[in-house]
């Protein structure tokens, strides 16, 4: 999408619209998803490992498609020359609670997803939902270039004046 800066219309109809459609497919993808988990069930998927395979080729598939729909809701805002609030956060607790999220989908790659923090609490201002997405991303770079069995570690430490959030992987 070209989006001309100097067409405040486009603008607009670019920040009102896709944030809906990220929304419609959020709702369509979690009733996918909840379908999915119906069918497939643990028990179904010890039992036969092709369905096995194919419900983690699935679900793989499902967490892109979120991630694209999750994009779409920020991609207005490249366009805009706004600064995102600030909040006092403990970062150390946000990235354990996307640690958390994230360790079932790892686990169904066969991925070793590790947390690491040192120093805790690490209190900054900073943009929670922000912060959030970056972490999202690392992880989900992480999962898709990194060989089952291997580790990636989630990492954040105080370094001097700096906060730092890291995601390792083993991949290529």
């Amino acid at each position: 999408v070209n989006m001309n800066q100097d067409n405040p219309d486009e603008l607009r109809l670019l920040a009102e619209t896709l944030p809906a459609i990220s929304a419609q497919m959020r709702n369509s993808l979690a009733n996918f998803y909840s379908a999915f988990e119906r069918i497939a069930t643990p028990e179904h998927r010890a039992d036969d490992p092709e369905l096995d395979r194919q419900s983690a080729l699935l679900q793989q598939s499902y967490y892109r498609l979120l991630r694209l729909a999750n994009n779409l809701t920020h991609a207005s805002r490249l366009a805009e020359d706004l600064s995102l609030p600030l909040y006092t956060l403990d970062l150390a607790a946000l990235a354990k609670e996307v640690y958390l999220e994230c360790l079932p989908y790892a686990e169904t790659m066969g991925l070793h997803l590790l947390f690491h923090c040192e120093n805790a609490p690490l209190v900054a201002d900073a943009n929670k939902d922000a912060v959030r997405c970056v972490l999202y991303h690392f992880l989900s770079n992480a999962f898709k270039f990194t060989k089952p069995g291997k580790n990636i570690p989630l990492r954040c430490r105080k370094e001097g004046t700096k906060l730092l959030l890291s995601v390792e992987d083993e991949g290529c």
